[in-house]
């Protein structure tokens, strides 16, 4: 025993626990710094110019949506984050809710991060707000997927599918 009242061995792995901690925290930021960095400078194409095109205040929502989806979809292909990518493509369903292409980076982007309960509750929030019956088939479409692949609850999907299905009908 030591004079603090805590034994030496729970001591010592409470500094082995703090030191594993920040050792993965910084190089979880150092891995992200070099995936945001790598050749954006080297390539007209790179993702920091893509997101100051994304950015540019003079944009209809249009234009602003489809550079949004093309920072994500180049954030995909580098094998970046997928929580970074869907974050991308949420913008662009925020400036255009009906975005396909936008809708499928999105639902791709938060597989990759493994976050599906929160896709579940976006899908949800974004079957609410489009504007087309397209967009809310397509979202419908992406919701039952989830459901049916990815979280193992094929009733929900089959319900789904059917209330799709029903209402393509008509």
């Amino acid at each position: 025993m030591t004079g603090a009242g805590i034994p030496l061995s729970a001591r010592w792995l409470l500094y082995s626990a703090l030191l594993l901690f920040l050792a993965i925290s910084l190089w979880r930021q150092v891995r992200r710094r070099r995936f945001l960095s790598t050749a954006d400078e080297a390539r007209p194409s790179g993702l920091g110019q893509l997101l100051t095109a994304a950015r540019e205040p003079n944009l209809d929502p249009t234009e602003r949506a489809a550079r949004w989806v093309t920072a994500a979809a180049a954030c995909l292909e580098r094998k970046g984050p997928g929580r970074l990518a869907a974050r991308f493509a949420w913008r662009a369903l925020r400036e255009e809710p009906d975005n396909a292409a936008a809708l499928e980076i999105y639902v791709r982007g938060m597989r990759r991060a493994r976050r599906l309960r929160a896709l579940e509750k976006r899908l949800w929030s974004l079957a609410a707000k489009q504007t087309s019956d397209e967009g809310v088939f397509n979202t419908l479409c992406a919701l039952a997927a989830v459901y049916d692949e990815d979280l193992g609850l094929a009733e929900r999907a089959s319900v789904i599918e059917r209330v799709v299905g029903s209402r393509r009908a008509m």
